[in-house]
């Protein structure tokens, strides 16, 4: 494999890795004051929404992976929104959602590692 193709597999997966890692931390701040101390949640939302505005660029033209990294996305700020305004469920939501994102960045740090081992 051509080392530009190489380089290139290994900053996408390590970009969704970070996407992941920021949607689970957006989440935590729902259930967790520590990590709600740690970093604003308008900061967050910025990296977040920077790190996906460069994958949904580089994936236009995957949409199956596109398509759910736009749901999961969604979901998050439907729960975020829900617990700005107060809703007691939106935490146990929050908990739910950041348990599956735990296990997709575990699979994109696997990745990451496999990438750079080619």
């Amino acid at each position: 494999m051509p080392e530009d193709e190489k380089m290139l597999l290994i900053r996408i997966a390590a970009d969704m890795t970070k996407y992941y890692t920021f949607l689970s931390q957006a989440l935590r701040t729902v259930y967790d004051v520590e990590v709600a101390s740690q970093m604003p949640q308008e900061v967050l939302l910025s990296l977040l929404n920077k790190t996906r505005d460069g994958l949904l660029l580089v994936l236009n033209e995957n949409t199956v992976v596109k398509e759910g990294m736009e749901q999961i996305y969604h979901e998050v700020i439907r729960i975020l929104t829900r617990a700005n305004t107060g809703d007691a469920l939106a935490a146990e939501e929050a908990k739910e959602l950041g348990k599956k994102l735990t296990e997709r960045i575990k699979a994109m740090s696997d990745l990451v590692a496999i990438y750079r081992r080619l």
